[in-house]
């Protein structure tokens, strides 16, 4: 019996022994979870679940966002770091992302042209040229400068501007013009 005791005890005193060294190498490599941001927020006339504002979940979270209209409109799009034009979309939280759910007046839909020019080193997205949208589309066109050349300012309807992107209603023919200047 004395033997079987002498197996128990220094079963335990190894089993402790094993912890006190384990513990801290289990707690010094573990890592907190990493949480980003997802912004929400809306134009026009509806609401999204979530609600329209800053939330934070983990990385690696897989979050369905959905888009509600008042009466009377519609949700024309997603902009931002979502796209497309369905009510429900999916994402993963993989970084911090800003979303825009852009809602429209229900009605007759019109088909607008968005002639973009560029003057100097650089480019848009989407590229130079002529795009057709449908009414009341906001679009976002982003500069983006060659090597040696910086973004000067956006020329649209008589306004001049420096915002990018820059969101664009269209709600008639458009011409926007992208300025770079060399550095």
């Amino acid at each position: 019996m004395k033997r079987f005791n002498k197996i128990i005890l220094i079963t335990v005193i190894a089993t402790i022994a094993t912890l006190s060294v384990l513990i801290p190498v289990l707690i010094l490599n573990s890592k907190s979870p990493v949480n980003y941001c997802l912004s929400i927020s809306i134009t026009g006339e509806g609401t999204t679940d979530p609600d329209p504002g800053s939330h934070y979940y983990p990385e690696g979270t897989k979050l369905e966002i959905n888009a509600y209209s008042y009466p009377g409109s519609m949700l024309e799009g997603w902009h931002g770091d979502a796209s497309g034009n369905e009510t429900k979309i999916t994402i993963i939280i993989d970084g911090d992302k800003d979303i825009i759910a852009n809602f429209v007046e229900e009605g007759p839909f019109f088909n607008y042209s968005l002639t973009i020019e560029i003057f100097g080193g650089g480019g848009t997205d989407p590229g130079e040229g002529v795009h057709i949208y449908r009414s009341r589309t906001i679009v976002y066109v982003t500069a983006i400068s060659n090597a040696f050349w910086v973004f000067e300012h956006w020329f649209i309807s008589n306004v001049t501007g420096d915002d990018n992107p820059i969101p664009i209603v269209m709600n008639s023919n458009r011409t926007l013009q992208a300025y770079f200047r060399e550095v």
